[in-house]
């Protein structure tokens, strides 16, 4: 019903501190999702989101093995191309899952690529669909960001 619940809970549905990785109670994951996004811990140990802080580092945006993920769900298998990374103060706009228009979604990836700290040199367009990661900083003050544009169906999953 809301994004606290995984905050504090594990797969199972147990009171658990580090909470688990989940995704936005908005998202549908059917197909039609233009930003799907996907919360979870930076753990000191490097579990959860812990790891995501390293898309900050040049030697890291500068490896191009890392630039492509695979998000998984029960509908299919998926490859991801990043476009943007970045670290920001808490805010709403980033983690938006539905948009009135085409231009409106437009000018969202346009704002999102322009907040990185590295040029990806990916190019967007307005029918792509778009993956986000979120999680807070070692602070918990800000929020670290990658956003990541869909390639590739690798597998219907039934």
């Amino acid at each position: 019903n809301d994004n606290d619940y995984y905050l504090n809970h594990n797969f199972n549905k147990k009171w658990n501190v580090a909470g688990w990785i989940f995704v936005d109670y908005h998202n549908r994951l059917d197909g039609t999702d233009q930003n799907i996004v996907v919360y979870g811990h930076a753990i000191q140990d490097g579990s959860m989101f812990g790891s995501l802080k390293k898309t900050l580092d040049k030697e890291w945006q500068e490896n191009a093995n890392n630039h492509e993920l695979v998000f998984i769900t029960e509908q299919e298998s998926a490859t991801y191309q990043v476009f943007s990374t970045y670290m920001i103060d808490p805010e709403m706009y980033y983690i938006n899952t539905t948009f009135a228009s085409e231009e409106d979604y437009w000018n969202f990836l346009k704002k999102l690529q322009e907040r990185s700290n590295f040029d990806y040199k990916v190019s967007l367009d307005s029918k792509d669909t778009i993956l986000t990661l979120s999680s807070c900083n070692a602070t918990g003050s800000k929020r670290v960001v990658l956003h990541a544009k869909k390639m590739i169906n690798n597998i219907e999953n039934n």
